[in-house]
């Protein structure tokens, strides 16, 4: 399993983290870095791809160029489904997190992304992308994300058996907060920075910069 939760794919360890895990997958896939195609999935709509084009940007300065755009918010046809079981990377986007876990789950997608993971695709999560890869976003809050689309099953992805929260300040009140929420969730919860990240590859977790976990 290929995996990167970040809060920031900018920062500093950001970056290393995803080259990192870029690189594994290269090799284990006897694929060159420009051969491989990532698929980017969008939390919400972006129609003039604000947030869809500096992420594109960033890849290509790793030397990813086929890089695809998906957003969720509409029926899913044929070729839409094929992007994902063609992509080698898929980046799951920052945005709201609720909203985001509502419209993969309207469209039945989690069922398909752990299926992609456990088969080989890399999963790359930054923000709300990378709660979507825990096994509940109900952390979500301690980032100051509000449950405002009603979502009722908080239950995500469950990639990892941590639950990831980004931002994050690791002040006294913030881990007070964080370790109510391992009692309430039965799961550590990991305080990542803008510049920490976790990184997945096949049963080596890497830790860049200080994630701190709670519980």
């Amino acid at each position: 399993m290929y995996l990167a939760l970040l809060s920031q794919n900018t920062s500093t360890n950001g970056k290393q983290a995803i080259a990192q895990l870029i690189q594994h997958l290269s090799k284990n896939t006897d694929k060159r870095i420009s051969e491989l195609k990532l698929t980017y999935i969008a939390s919400a709509p972006d129609a003039t791809r604000q947030f869809f084009a500096p992420a594109a940007e960033f890849y290509k300065s790793v030397g990813i160029n086929h890089i695809e755009y998906l957003e969720i918010e509409q029926p899913l046809n044929e070729a839409a489904l094929a992007m994902l079981h063609q992509a080698d990377i898929v980046h799951l986007s920052g945005g709201d997190t609720y909203r985001f876990l509502h419209w993969l789950k309207q469209q039945n997608l989690l069922p398909m992304l752990r299926e992609l993971a456990n088969n080989g695709t890399c999963l790359i999560g930054v923000s709300a992308g990378a709660m979507i890869m825990s096994p509940d976003i109900a952390q979500a809050s301690l980032c100051g994300d509000e449950n405002n689309i009603g979502l009722q099953d908080t239950c995500a992805l469950g990639l990892i058996d941590k639950l990831f929260s980004p931002h994050a300040s690791k002040s006294l009140d913030e881990q007070t907060q964080a370790k109510a929420f391992t009692k309430q969730l039965s799961h550590p919860v990991v305080l990542c920075s803008d510049d920490d990240a976790i990184v997945v590859t096949n049963d080596t977790v890497s830790y860049f910069g200080q994630p701190m976990i709670i519980g």
